[in-house]
């Protein structure tokens, strides 16, 4: 008995805690293709090169990172939306790293807003983790450069954030949301209110 109990565990351990790893673009076209095919638990690596799409984690834990970092590797929005969107209820194992994220316009949101949020990185009720990114030259009315609300605890590492352009929050916009923010750079961005970091509780 003890020997059958000991070899269906042994049949069990391979399939479980496996991730695979996926390559943009040497087995995926775009960042998004890689998202839509990957599960729990695995990386996407993205090689050097402008990627022109709108990526949303789809309320996946896996992490997308570049290969040659954010000097290298970049996602333009193209003026269509958020340029990363974390919207279905991301944690802190949903993590990007190493890119240059810019040319977002952001997402519409109904009220208290009622306009356009989170034009580089869009995070609704998610805690992602955010590390060594760029984000520049994304605009919104709200948060042009990271838009948190709904409790959107990110852990933003690391980034640059500069040259963004929104009416309220152009670098970081905080609504009910408790993100930490350590070691980045945020300078350079314009608004009428809250032209680096603006952070309200009502």
């Amino acid at each position: 008995m003890r020997f059958l109990t000991f070899f269906a565990v042994f049949l069990l351990i391979p399939s479980m805690g496996l991730s695979a790893t996926l390559y943009v673009p040497g087995s995926f076209p775009t960042i998004q293709d890689a998202i839509d095919a990957a599960q729990n638990g695995d990386r996407i690596i993205v090689s050097a090169g402008t990627y022109v799409e709108n990526i949303d984690f789809q309320g996946l834990a896996i992490r997308i990172q570049s290969a040659a970092g954010p000097d290298l590797t970049f996602i333009d929005g193209n003026q269509t939306g958020s340029v990363v969107t974390f919207a279905s209820g991301e944690d802190s194992e949903s993590q990007l790293e190493g890119f240059s994220i810019f040319n977002g316009s952001g997402t519409f949101l109904g009220a208290p807003f009622n306009d356009f949020c989170g034009g580089g990185i869009f995070c609704d009720g998610s805690s992602p983790t955010l590390k060594n990114n760029i984000i520049y030259s994304c605009t919104s009315s709200y948060g042009a450069g990271l838009f948190c609300t709904n409790s959107a605890d990110a852990d933003v590492l690391g980034n640059t954030i500069f040259g963004n352009s929104a009416t309220v929050g152009a670098g970081i916009f905080c609504r009910y949301s408790s993100p930490l923010i350590f070691d980045n750079r945020i300078a350079g961005n314009s608004a009428e209110h809250g032209g680096g970091v603006y952070a309200e509780r009502d």
